[in-house]
């Protein structure tokens, strides 16, 4: 079973008022850094996987690390950031530096600019 599909479970079988809490603090920390349509577009978004990408998946030819197969493995999944990040152990930061290597070097294709701003703070 996903593991975020797990944790998610596990959460939201929690009593109403703590997922009110728990509401409050999380909104309050995201809105502190950008706007919430901003990391509602971050958090729920796909990236899609190039044929070079797919290419380089299935030939593995570069010589990447494992993290970056087991990303682009996900991506072609179809899974979002913070899934991939739940799944492979990964830190957001991580994830999200993978993810613009992946970008340079063309196996994934380009974010819109909102998403693309927010990977970039992410990763300092």
């Amino acid at each position: 079973m996903n593991t975020l599909q797990t944790f998610l479970n596990k959460a939201l079988n929690v009593p109403f008022p703590i997922k009110l809490i728990m509401y409050k603090i999380l909104s309050s920390e995201f809105s502190e850094c950008v706007g919430m349509n901003q990391v509602e577009a971050f958090l729920n978004y796909v990236p899609t996987i190039t044929f070079k990408g797919d290419t380089e998946l299935n030939d593995k030819k570069c010589g990447l690390d494992g993290n970056t197969y087991n990303f682009l493995n996900y991506i072609k999944q179809g899974y979002t950031l913070p899934e991939i990040c739940v799944n492979t152990f990964l830190s957001l930061q991580e994830a999200v530096t993978i993810f613009v290597f992946c970008q340079n070097q063309g196996f994934v294709d380009i974010a819109q600019d909102d998403i693309q701003n927010i990977a970039d703070y992410i990763c300092g």
